[in-house]
């Protein structure tokens, strides 16, 4: 999923609209927090550490989102 997808945009275009904050929780986040802010997006949080692969991720995923909504909680 990207800024531009349809689950991600048109969260972010509905939020705004009532003035809501969006957070997002992705297996990455490959770009700057001004490019997802400009889109509507408060804060974004990658479950994935950097070098892990796609294997690994896939196996330790339930920990890995749990430890990504953590961090991202803890931010508020």
């Amino acid at each position: 999923q990207s800024l531009q997808g349809k689950v991600v945009s048109g969260i972010a275009k509905k939020a705004k609209e009532h003035g809501v904050k969006v957070a997002v929780v992705a297996g990455q986040v490959n770009i700057s927090p001004d490019t997802y802010k400009k889109a509507g997006i408060h804060m974004a949080c990658s479950t994935t550490p950097p070098g892990m692969s796609l294997d690994d991720a896939m196996t330790h995923a339930r920990e890995l989102f749990f430890d990504a909504v953590t961090r991202l909680a803890q931010s508020l």
